[in-house]
């Protein structure tokens, strides 16, 4: 039996059931990135080969009823912006970091292919770029000049372009970007030393398909504190010296790591936070200890758990990094 189903009779008598979810096949972009439209579909495909729904959105108020309860009311929530908006460059963001996460799925299933995939996540990514300042802003013209744009998001392969009203378009040529993404800095909250070498305490791995990334890793003291620089990225993930779009796991090896004489090792806090998850996943389970049902009973026992295994979490995180930049 599905969860809906289920949920009438977890509500009381005069309850409220308040259900949200996505209808993938609604999204609407205009003008809409070359491949868009075959990679989202791509996507939804995703959702299938895992048993889900991507269009279940529509179907909540059918799935109320079939589940005995009485819907009353149904509403819609945009989520989306144009250009111009402040927000703008973060739903691009958020889109390409969607589709960019389902990747490996995309390309395993047989539902693109891996070069289709990534010059339509480029597409996306050109949506976003932004010039703020131009230098210089004159210029002659009984020859060539050299014009450097300063924005975000501007990518390897844009066409610049001095465009006037009424006159042909001045294409520029030997358009290169600058180097990108090309360093992490890790700094510690004191002074570290490393088993080996810095570069064995350290893994970094593409979140959307799991592809790890070599590097040199450097370390120094600054200010009292240990910090460590990687660069000289090499890889599938790397283009050119640099990470390539997307997102990125950067993890500490704290076995690796010691300060005073001490690995920086919390897993003792990691066991406490899996027991918090554990015994919590069990009172709510059970129902039972249940103390105080009317003030604090099973299900608020359950939270307080969860809190704990959460801080239990942050703690052991702040066993070793501190900040990376």
């Amino acid at each position: 039996m599905s969860p809906t189903h289920a949920r009438p009779r977890s509500v009381r008598p005069g309850g409220r059931i308040i259900l949200q979810d996505d209808d993938h096949d609604v999204l609407r972009i205009w003008p809409e990135p070359p491949g868009l439209s075959a990679l989202w579909q791509a996507y939804m495909r995703t959702y299938d080969r895992l048993g889900n729904d991507p269009i279940v959105g529509r179907r909540l108020v059918a799935l109320l009823h079939a589940a005995g309860a009485r819907p009353v009311r149904s509403t819609w929530l945009f989520f989306g912006a144009c250009a111009g908006e402040e927000s703008f460059p973060a739903f691009v963001d958020n889109l390409h970091f969607i589709l960019a996460s389902a990747r490996h799925a995309i390309v395993s299933a047989g539902l693109l292919g891996a070069e289709e995939v990534d010059e339509t996540l480029a597409q996306i990514q050109r949506a976003n770029m932004l010039v703020g300042d131009v230098e210089p802003s004159t210029g002659g013209n009984g020859g060539p000049i050299t014009v450097t744009l300063y924005g975000s998001h501007l990518l390897d392969g844009a066409t610049v372009s001095l465009t006037r009203s009424g006159s042909s378009d001045i294409v520029g040529t030997d358009v290169t970007t600058s180097a990108d993404h090309t360093s992490l800095t890790v700094t510690f909250s004191t002074q570290v030393s490393f088993a080996t070498t810095a570069g064995a305490a350290f893994t970094l791995t593409r979140v959307s398909d799991g592809v790890a990334v070599t590097f040199t890793a450097t370390p120094s003291v600054v200010g009292g504190v240990t910090v460590v620089t990687l660069n000289d990225f090499t890889g599938g993930a790397t283009q050119f010296g640099s990470l390539a779009d997307g997102r990125y796991t950067l993890t500490a090896l704290a076995s690796q790591i010691s300060a005073n004489g001490q690995p920086l090792d919390g897993n003792e806090v990691a066991k406490l936070d899996r027991k918090a998850w554990d015994r919590g996943a069990i009172v709510y389970a059970r129902r039972k200890p249940d103390p105080v049902p009317s003030v604090f009973g099973y299900h608020e026992l359950f939270h307080a758990l969860t809190l704990v295994a959460l801080v239990c979490q942050y703690v052991a995180i702040a066993f070793f990094v501190v900040r990376v930049d």
